[in-house]
């Protein structure tokens, strides 16, 4: 009887460890025809085209597999008859582990491109991870990282809706987001989105937007693109023209909707904190604010395209000014003790500032369209939180805190401003994969961090 099969101690399917999924795998087999005739071994992979890879009444043959690879061999009779078939796969090797809070992936970045898509996430432990990309019809992909705490992948995207799911090693893939066939468009996991009142987009007309590499801006003169790139500079794509912005910036850098293009405020390399109006073909005139190594920073556009801007400075002394273009523009000091500041604002309620001091208090404050302020109202605390403000709806405030363990609560404020519809912090369950809130690589890009 013919015998054709893997020589040991190699096994079927051929198992792919993590740190090995872009790697081949060497396959040895070996045959034997039963009889005193000569044989025929063919091979196939992937369904494609025989090749003939060894002749003989016995003998063996190496080839290499890679994941995801079907390889068929096949045993002919000189005559071409059928004696045996061998069929090869491969698989990953999973084995779920438990996972602490503090080593859970955090989401940081999705940027989507027409034939690719970039993801950059962090964990807690240096550890190998690897993204794994479905679609209907299609093999899945895999874009492999070396260990570290820091991992960012680009995979080209099928064309089909595809389904991303990130893992570590030895964990299993969790979901975290689609990117639907034809768009630029990244759509978080539903059911996280939703249980955390978050949203993959902030309105740039309400609140200053982090670049976390590139937004969109639209701007009465056309849509507008900023990019931050690795090196830390910055440009402005718009009316067809790509214009640099200078640099480098420490990450943080905010942009914000204007009259005429959108306003930028960033931290220079050296420190500084400065602003610009951005109009795509015109070379960037960076205005120095006059403030230094910033903890934290807010910007809300105002109506003529100025912008408010709210600065946590390392003294732990929250300011507020405007900035309208130009160098002119007094600070004004909203209190002390403050370690992160979010705003955001409103056309009827006027600008809304919410602070975590360095106790772990969260206080709101309410500038009126007079440009008279409230007194701060304290919130309750969240010890170490980053805090977010948005409007859920046109009269809905809603904070929301996640702690250093991803822990989340929210805050919803009802008929805003009035001191009845304001609700209770309510625990919405663990931040894992929500792109919504840009998570920092450092303590300062941490207390910058906003809703998108």
């Amino acid at each position: 009887m013919a015998l054709l099969s893997l020589l040991p101690p190699a096994r079927n399917p051929v198992v792919f460890t993590p740190s090995g999924v872009d790697s081949t795998v060497p396959v040895a087999v070996t045959w034997d025809t039963g009889t005193l005739a000569s044989g025929r071994l063919t091979l196939r992979i992937d369904g494609g085209a025989e090749s003939v890879c060894g002749f003989g009444r016995t003998g063996s043959a190496v080839t290499t597999v890679t994941l995801n690879q079907t390889q068929t061999f096949t045993l002919r009779s000189a005559l071409g008859q059928v004696l045996a078939t061998l069929v090869v796969t491969t698989a990953l090797e999973s084995a779920p582990v438990p996972v602490t809070p503090s080593e859970r992936i955090r989401m940081s970045r999705v940027t989507v491109h027409r034939d690719s898509v970039q993801l950059r996430w962090r964990t807690a432990l240096s550890i190998s991870c690897w993204a794994e990309v479905t679609a209907p019809g299609e093999q899945t992909r895999f874009a492999w990282t070396d260990p570290g705490s820091v991992h960012e992948v680009r995979f080209d995207r099928p064309p089909a809706d595809c389904t991303v799911r990130i893992a570590t090693e030895g964990a299993a893939a969790r979901y975290v987001g689609t990117v639907p066939a034809g768009t630029d468009e990244w759509v978080a996991d539903p059911a996280e989105y939703r249980a955390l009142h978050l949203r993959t987009r902030t309105d740039a007309t309400s609140s200053g937007v982090a670049l976390a590499g590139r937004v969109h801006i639209d701007t009465p003169a056309g849509p507008v693109t900023v990019r931050q790139w690795p090196d830390g500079s910055l440009d402005a794509q718009g009316n067809g023209e790509s214009t640099p912005l200078g640099g480098p910036f420490r990450n943080g850098v905010i942009a914000c909707a204007g009259a005429a293009g959108p306003a930028l405020v960033a931290t220079t390399a050296g420190g500084e904190l400065v602003a610009c109006g951005v109009r795509p073909g015109a070379a960037a005139d960076w205005v120095p604010l006059g403030q230094r190594d910033p903890l934290s920073v807010a910007a809300v556009p105002m109506p003529g395209g100025a912008a408010h801007v709210l600065v946590a400075g390392s003294d732990g002394k929250l300011r507020h000014r405007v900035f309208d273009g130009t160098p002119e523009g007094a600070w004004e000091s909203l209190g002390q003790g403050v370690a992160a500041v979010s705003a955001v604002g409103h056309p009827a309620h006027g600008l809304v500032a919410v602070a975590v001091t360095e106790a772990g208090e969260i206080r709101h404050r309410r500038r009126d369209l007079a440009g008279v302020w409230d007194e701060w109202v304290c919130l309750g605390s969240v010890s170490e939180a980053v805090c977010v403000a948005y409007w859920e709806d046109t009269d809905t405030l809603a904070l929301t805190a996640v702690d250093p363990d991803d822990a989340v609560q929210v805050l919803a404020w009802p008929g805003y401003p009035a001191p009845a519809g304001r609700g209770t912090w309510t625990p919405a369950g663990t931040l894992t994969s929500v792109e919504a809130v840009t998570t920092p690589r450092s303590d300062t890009e941490r207390r910058n961090c906003g809703a998108r």
